[in-house]
Order: C-alpha cells, then sequence, then structure tokens
C-alpha cells in the first residue's frame, strides 16, 4: 500500500491498498486504526507492506513497514 495520511490524534493511517480477496474487498483508500509506535519512521508517501485484522468493522494494522 501507500500512506496517504496519517492522524496521530486519532491513531489513524490512511493506506491505498490493491485488492483483498479474502474479504472480497476491491483495491480502495482506507484508514486503518495503528498504534504511535507503528508509525515511526513512516511518512505520507511511503510505500509499505502491512498486515491488518478486522474486528466489529474496524480494520487494525497488525504490522506495517517500508
Amino acid at each position: 500500500g501507500t500512506i496517504k495520511s496519517m492522524d496521530t490524534a486519532k491513531h489513524t493511517v490512511t493506506l491505498a491498498h490493491g485488492a483483498v480477496p479474502a474479504l472480497q474487498w476491491p483495491p480502495m483508500t482506507m484508514a486503518f486504526s495503528v498504534t504511535q509506535d507503528q508509525l515511526k519512521g513512516l511518512k505520507v508517501g511511503d510505500h509499505v507492506s502491512f498486515s491488518f485484522q478486522v474486528e466489529g468493522g474496524r480494520a487494525t494494522i497488525v504490522s506495517i513497514k517500508k
């Protein structure tokens, strides 16, 4: 994915990502919950690899790296 924005106050990162066939998601840009530590060293425009989990309709980053 590509980081489009980061909101440290709301603990979110917005990523443009490819399709997620397991969830029947098309390519899209969406916000994910993230911790402050996970954002260290990252900036808007970075291309990243990430994994996430969905709980209660909320997508949360499990790991993210350049």
